[in-house]
């Protein structure tokens, strides 16, 4: 699961990011006060100011892969690997599977529809 929103000791203790990575990051990143006066940044925020430090140029090694190793978490890439199973495949089977896949998503997405007009006639009546 991808969190929206992560404090400083987060970034430090999960993430393995320095107290001066932490400032200067953050610096230009609009934060929320919770409680216990706790700094809550924004996940998409914190995205944002990580591609902006790896576009620089003279950035530490060290530094660099931790960013990225984070980027890639909050993108949600963290332990993806893409493999293509329809390699192997020849190209009238990769066809009709890929044709089976796109009708059961058609259904799922037909069931999705009927249920959201269903929820949208009884929000209607309440009104």
């Amino acid at each position: 699961m991808i969190p929206t929103i992560v404090t400083q000791k987060d970034l430090r203790q999960t993430h393995g990011w320095s107290r001066y990575l932490i400032r200067t990051l953050c610096k230009n990143v609009s934060f929320t006060l919770a409680q216990r006066g706790l700094r809550l940044y924004s996940v998409a925020e914190l995205n944002r100011a990580i591609e902006a430090k790896l576009a620089q140029p003279r950035i530490q090694e060290k530094t660099h892969r931790t960013l990225l190793k984070t980027h890639d978490q909050f993108s949600g890439k963290s332990n993806v690997i893409q493999v293509d199973f329809l390699k192997k495949l020849p190209p009238d089977q990769k066809l009709a599977m890929l044709m089976r896949e796109r009708e059961q998503l058609r259904e799922q997405g037909n069931q999705l529809l009927e249920k959201i007009e269903v929820d949208l006639a009884e929000a209607r009546q309440l009104l």
